[in-house]
């Protein structure tokens, strides 16, 4: 389940907004609270994995504020957008305010939520934009920095990571939105604080990636990265134990070498399981990149493409092993 959060001690505005959110955010669990103490002691609200958006009352009460909240937030979730609401808070207020949680937005309380506060929380959540990621140019520069990287090198695997974010983003927008880096996963007890590498907001309408969202009822789609030639049995079992109903149950695993029918196989096992997971090496990545930058003023052409290669490859998991570059 995907949570927004609402923190307001005034109950009749409290139920005002969770109204109008409820009203414009239907593919979310929308979530009121009237302090700080309720939502933490809500065992059914987990911010390792489940809330995406935060929206706190500047003045709570004569002890706490909103920017309080959001602060803990920053600290220890920093992937969740947090947004301050307010009718009372000062000048002075709101400069310690942004010096202390650095809030994604402010909305200021006017009873019900405006055209424009809803725009401005719909852009946080879900990423929307008119243009390209990045453009052509800057994907080939991409690429080009991506045959630089040397597989295996740790000191260059963040930033291997962060340009396949990018790649991917250009290759399946408007698809693929909302990028998250290292997003936090609830531990085990005992366990340590593990990360995803990269987590998207599915934004699919219609093809593939839609019906994966819609049978798999997972808005998310979480990607694992790997700066290696060759994937080990044991990491297609930690892919495994990322992928839960809580987060998602869709993803992608990117590395550098060439796919292997015993990848395939583990692929096999992983939907056998009801883990729908695609399988990706950097020549494959960078031929979609080109064949995007190629079908220039004819998205439409590569949008069908695109989603030919992804029924056409993984279908029934007829794909082919192929080289790596």
């Amino acid at each position: 389940m995907q949570y927004i959060v609402v923190i307001d001690d005034s109950r009749a505005d409290l139920d005002l907004l969770l109204s109008d959110l409820r009203q414009n955010f239907t593919d979310y669990s929308v979530m009121g609270y009237t302090s700080e103490e309720e939502l933490w002691n809500d065992s059914s609200v987990r911010p390792y994995d489940d809330i995406y958006l935060v929206i706190a009352d500047a003045i709570l009460g004569t002890v706490r504020t909103g920017w309080d909240i959001l602060a803990r937030f920053k600290r220890e979730w920093p992937h969740v957008k947090r947004v301050l609401i307010s009718n009372k808070v000062t000048t002075e207020n709101m400069e310690d305010a942004i010096n202390r949680c650095t809030p994604d937005g402010f909305i200021f309380k006017r009873g019900k939520l405006t055209g424009a506060n809803i725009e401005m929380l719909r852009e946080l959540l879900f990423g929307d934009r008119v243009t390209l990621p990045i453009n052509d140019s800057q994907a080939q520069e991409l690429i080009s920095s991506l045959e630089q990287i040397a597989p295996g090198d740790r000191k260059t695997a963040n930033l291997y990571k962060k340009i396949i974010s990018e790649l991917l983003s250009y290759i399946f927008y408007p698809n693929l939105r909302a990028t998250r880096l290292e997003v936090p996963i609830k531990p085990g007890v005992g366990a340590k604080v593990r990360s995803i590498d990269i987590v998207y907001y599915n934004a699919a309408k219609t093809g593939t990636l839609y019906d994966l969202k819609v049978a798999q009822n997972s808005l998310r789609l979480i990607v694992e990265v790997k700066n290696a030639t060759e994937l080990r049995a044991s990491y297609f079992e930690e892919v495994e134990s990322y992928l839960s109903s809580s987060i998602s149950t869709c993803g992608f695993i990117v590395f550098r070498g060439s796919i292997m029918k015993s990848y395939l196989n583990q692929l096999k096992y992983l939907w056998s399981m009801g883990k729908a997971v695609f399988l990706f090496n950097d020549k494959e990545l960078k031929e979609l990149a080109y064949q995007r930058i190629r079908s220039r003023n004819r998205s439409t052409d590569f949008a069908e493409y695109l989603d030919r290669e992804l029924q056409e490859r993984y279908s029934n998991f007829g794909a082919k092993a192929t080289n790596a570059s």
